[in-house]
C-alpha cells in the first residue's frame, strides 16, 4: 500500500468515525471486481537442487492470456442487487451508464425517500467462468451483507488504530 493511501484511507476513517450502525445502514455499496479464467500474473517460486532445471516437478505451466470478466455489483442493509456482467473496455462512459442503468435504480428501489447524492475460480470456458461468478454471488446470504454493514464501526476503528495500514478484517 502506498503512503498516500495509506493516508487517504486513515482520513476516511477518521471522516466516518462517528456513524452509527444506522447511518451505515442506508448506504449503498458498489463495486465492480475482474475475475480471470485462469490465475495470472503471479510469480511461483520453485526450490530446486543444482541438475534439477529442467525436471518435470520444478516446472510450472505458464498461461500468456487468460480471459476474463469484469462484474459489477451492490448491496445495501436491505438487499443485494443482481451482479451485471460488463462487456467490452470500462470507459467514464460505462460508469455513467453503470450508475444511470442500475445504481439510481437500486437506490430507490432500497431508499425510496432518500435524497442521494450524486459524486466507485476455476471454470472450463470463460462462460463457465461468468456462470460461475453469477452463481457466487446470487448464493451470498443477505445475512452475510448485514452482518459486514453492521460491523462497519469497528472497522473503521481497526483502520484507526492501525493508523490507516491493512486490517484483519
Amino acid at each position: 500500500m502506498t503512503e498516500t493511501y495509506r493516508q487517504a484511507r486513515l482520513e476516511w476513517a477518521l471522516a466516518h468515525r462517528n456513524w452509527t450502525i444506522r447511518k451505515w445502514r442506508s448506504v449503498l455499496f458498489s463495486d465492480e471486481s475482474t475475475f480471470s479464467q485462469f490465475q495470472q500474473g503471479r510469480q511461483e517460486k520453485v526450490w530446486r537442487k543444482p541438475g534439477e532445471k529442467l525436471n518435470h516437478d520444478c516446472i510450472a505451466i505458464t498461461i500468456k492470456y487468460s480471459p476474463s470478466r469484469m462484474f459489477w455489483g451492490c448491496f445495501s442493509w436491505r438487499g443485494l442487487r443482481s451482479i451485471v456482467l460488463l462487456k467490452g473496455s470500462v470507459t467514464g462512459k460505462t460508469h455513467t451508464k453503470i450508475i444511470k442503468d442500475y445504481v439510481v435504480p437500486t437506490l430507490d428501489e432500497h431508499f425510496p425517500h432518500a435524497m442521494v447524492r450524486r459524486c466507485d475460480p476455476p471454470s472450463s470456458n470463460i462462460q463457465m467462468l461468468e456462470k460461475y461468478v453469477k452463481g457466487a454471488w446470487d448464493d451470498i446470504p443477505p445475512e452475510y451483507f448485514k452482518k459486514l454493514i453492521d460491523s462497519m464501526p469497528q472497522r473503521i476503528e481497526a483502520v484507526i488504530a492501525a493508523n490507516g495500514h491493512s486490517i484483519n478484517y
